[in-house]
């Protein structure tokens, strides 16, 4: 704790004496040089009021509204709790010597946050605030970053502030202050005037908010804010529209409220006009679809009735847009030591060690080496993206990485990455090569596989015969037949697990009529119980691979017919069927010797 002596013996403003904002980034930044080039007590004192300036204040975070400046790993910079009590005493006491005014205004509002009880504190809080706001818009203060030649937009902060402290020390039924009231009231007009949407959009709500503007008056001038300055950037326009309908709305004018929506699809229309590329047209209009099915009326019904076709033309256009590149994931080491290893084995040796040359990588691997890669490359991991169909059709977006812990749609995108490229690195290096090996020792034909199917575990007793075509058409190398043959199956086959361990994959109506669960339905309610058959690594491999987005979604593409013949072919594909190859020959791995050796052994080839 730094005593009030320490306080006094230092001039607190000379810092900060030319700094005319009420940033606190600067006023902190001002401070804490200070502190380098000074010597005690004035170090620690100037230290101690940067790291108060340093605070993050976020009034709109109600949950948070102050939080560290910094922060990394298990450390972090001050808070206002870190200095409740005695200290918080001692910054009241100092609080007549300090000149500056959003300096004032941080240091009493945190000793009021961290004691409520003060009244006295929180009229000096509102004063300081109503102070700040009043010198951005007389000119007195300046904004760290102004918009055009006006300083609003630092106001924004310290009004928000000033309404939740006001707000917090009146009580129910009475007006706020008449100085806070005076103040908004001032500064709204003066967000008016100034013609920049986006700052006033903002005032304006904090004024509903608070009940110092009517939303009829406020639906009004959002407006005419709107349509002050027609050329302006399309999206500040938009936003204040948007809020103006959703005003319109609350006081149940519907026609101006429609008229609003409308204007704010056509300023998402204007920003389509800014874009060079189809890609990013497309993802304007059906921004703008989305909207429009919400308008009720004629016009809007015209409209979507032509972004509707505009949209299809721009997506087909995307495609062609987009480059490919091209790499030699081929090792001709790893290639030439597996086929040494298969060229020592007999037929049935070979068919079992074929469903051994790779296994599933655990999910907390995977989020590791997926987090590296974002460190890697981090603009890249930042970005969220649209993943489109072979029409330029989005069909599921992923977030991008965030601040903190990624979100789970970051990581499944970052594992699809990596994981398309290992697949067809194992494609190219060891299954591929096995492959054509065992079908060139051997004349591979259905009754081959018949040893296998018929006994794992994981085959029910009518898909048998499917599976053992389909694993021949694979080892024939069909892969387009034994992608439509294999793919099917796993449905099948999982059900029939779950069967077997006493689960029930059916789904009951209320008109008592019942339905077995589709894929993703069979693995989102039936996880724990399949973890328990394949474990965690192996359910999330077959899950990324036949079922979620972003992702191969085989299952879906076979089932709805979008699989075109190319993309049989595909490395997704082969180790697809190779997948569920190894899965119901892992059933059978402990028995191999004596299930099915057996009836593989008179294919051995006899001497030459």
């Amino acid at each position: 704790m730094i005593p009030l002596e320490d306080f006094y013996a230092c001039v607190l403003d000379a810092p900060i004496a030319a700094l005319n904002q009420v940033n606190m980034t600067s006023v902190s930044l001002a401070y804490h040089q200070a502190s380098a080039t000074t010597q005690s007590p004035c170090k620690e004192v100037f230290r101690l009021l940067g790291e108060i300036a340093g605070i993050h204040l976020t009034p709109a975070e109600r949950g948070k509204i102050w939080g560290p400046g910094t922060s990394f790993g298990n450390q972090r910079s001050m808070i206002p709790s870190d200095i409740r009590g005695e200290q918080s005493d001692v910054l009241e006491a100092i609080l007549p010597r300090v000149e500056h005014l959003a300096l004032r205004a941080r240091i009493s509002d945190i000793v009021w946050t961290n004691d409520m009880r003060k009244a006295g504190i929180a009229k000096t809080a509102i004063n300081a605030y109503c102070d700040c706001v009043e010198g951005l818009m007389d000119g007195s203060l300046k904004a760290a970053y102004p918009v055009g030649s006006r300083n609003l937009v630092d106001a924004q902060t310290p009004a928000h502030r000033v309404l939740q402290i006001a707000s917090a020390t009146t009580k129910r039924g009475i007006s706020l202050p008449d100085r806070v009231i005076a103040v908004l009231t001032t500064l709204y007009g003066e967000a008016l005037k100034d013609g920049q949407p986006v700052i006033f959009s903002r005032i304006a709500q904090l004024c509903v908010d608070y009940k110092i503007i009517e939303p009829k008056q406020a639906a009004t001038d959002l407006e005419t804010a709107a349509t002050a300055k027609p050329d302006i950037y399309p999206e500040a326009i938009r936003m204040a529209l948007d809020f103006a309908g959703v005003l319109y709305k609350r006081v149940g004018d519907e026609e101006s409220k429609e008229r609003c929506q409308l204007g704010a699809v056509r300023q998402m229309l204007r920003m389509r006009d800014e874009c060079s590329q189809a890609g990013a047209k497309a993802a304007w209009v059906m921004d703008a679809l989305l909207r429009l099915r919400f308008i009720k009326g004629e016009e809007a019904l015209a409209l979507e009735n032509n972004l509707e076709d505009e949209l299809r033309r721009l997506q087909r256009a995307s495609l062609r847009e987009m480059g490919t590149f091209a790499i030699n994931i081929e090792v001709p080491a790893e290639r030439d030591r597996i086929i040494g290893m298969f060229s020592a084995m007999d037929f049935p040796t070979a068919l079992k060690s074929f469903a051994l040359l790779d296994g599933s990588p655990k999910m907390e691997d995977l989020k590791a080496e997926a987090l590296r890669q974002g460190q890697k490359s981090p603009l890249n991991a930042m970005m969220g993206i649209k993943h489109i169909d072979d029409e330029g059709k989005t069909v599921v977006n992923t977030a991008g990485a965030g601040s903190g812990e990624p979100p789970d749609d970051w990581y499944l995108n970052m594992i699809a990455r990596a994981e398309s490229l290992r697949r067809a690195m194992v494609v190219a290096n060891s299954i591929e090569p096995v492959r054509l090996h065992i079908n060139d020792t051997v004349a591979i034909e259905e009754r081959h596989f018949n040893p296998i199917v018929w006994q794992s575990a994981f085959v029910p007793q009518l898909q048998a015969p499917l599976y053992a075509l389909g694993f021949a058409r694979f080892f024939q190398g069909d892969f387009a037949s034994a992608a439509h043959l294999l793919i099917p199956q796993l449905e099948p086959s999982l059900r029939h697990i779950l069967k077997a361990h006493g689960a029930d994959p059916t789904k009951r109506r209320d008109d008592t009529t019942e339905e077995d669960r589709s894929l993703d339905a069979i693995i989102s309610n039936h996880r724990a119980e399949l973890k328990d058959v394949f474990g965690a690594p192996l359910l999330e491999e077959l899950d990324r691979v036949f079922n979620i987005q972003p992702g191969p979604t085989l299952r879906h593409d076979v089932a709805h017919g979008q699989m075109s013949a190319g993309q049989c072919y595909s490395p997704d594909v082969i180790y697809a069927c190779w997948l569920l190859y190894r899965v119901c020959c892992l059933f059978l791995m402990e028995k191999w010797n004596e299930w099915v050796r057996p009836g593989l052994e008179i294919e051995e080839p006899g001497p030459p």
